[in-house]
């Protein structure tokens, strides 16, 4: 069973589904364009990896907004609604992050820091707040996990559609041309391509992982204010 229809689709589960179809369509014109990076052999095997890999990542995202679309319970949708929040907020710390690594001339350590913690600190909030308000850990894991989800593939939007815009910038940077030499790509514009998508694979597997984590570590005194708190 695939997503429902829109109308009947939450905003998060919306936002899933199109971020979804989205980055398809960016990793679909990257293989295309720069097709080099299909050359299976040496280390295009590891490529291939990566590839089966990312098939496993937004097919497990697509179950699980699946399954967001077809919550409708008070607290679910709540729930739904702060995931989505949460995961705009994280995006802008991730998205943050990978320009920094991966757009800017040179790299950053303080700013990438900043970046990982402010994102880090929006999952424990989102942790928090949920088991807070709906006195339950299960929701806090879960708006902790939707937001890791929504704020990566953000992050794996921004990050691809600005490789492909900046290239000719990108390819005259000093640190891609040094690395380029020792790669063993058939040129510096594919190159570029496939480390993005490697680090925006990172993004879709440490969102949802730190996500998780995070959104635990900020449910469980959110489950203990909970209990203080008078029953309506």
């Amino acid at each position: 069973m695939a997503f429902t229809s829109m109308s009947e689709q939450s905003g998060l589960a919306r936002s899933l589904f199109i971020a979804l179809c989205l980055g398809l369509l960016l990793l679909g014109y990257g293989l295309i364009r720069y097709r080099s990076m299909l050359v299976f052999s040496g280390q295009g095997l590891l490529f291939a990896g990566l590839l089966l890999l990312l098939t496993i990542i937004f097919a497990s995202y697509a179950f699980v907004g699946r399954e967001i679309s077809e919550g409708f319970g008070r607290d679910e949708m709540w729930a739904q609604r702060q995931g989505m929040n949460f995961g705009l907020l994280g995006s802008l710390f991730l998205g943050a992050e990978a320009i920094v690594d991966n757009i800017l001339p040179d790299f950053n350590f303080a700013i990438a820091l900043a970046c990982a913690l402010g994102l880090l600190i929006v999952q424990f909030i989102a942790g928090l707040y949920g088991a807070r308000h709906t006195r339950s850990l299960s929701f806090g894991l879960r708006i902790g996990l939707w937001s890791g989800m929504l704020s990566s593939l953000i992050a794996w939007i921004v990050l691809l559609v600005m490789t492909y815009i900046l290239m000719p910038l990108l390819q005259n940077y000093p640190r891609y041309i040094q690395a380029f030499a020792y790669s063993g790509t058939s040129d510096i514009t594919t190159y570029i391509v496939k480390n993005a998508i490697v680090a925006a694979t990172s993004y879709l597997v440490i969102g949802p992982v730190m996500g998780l984590a995070f959104g635990a570590l900020g449910a469980l005194p959110g489950k203990v204010l909970a209990s203080r708190k008078p029953t309506p």
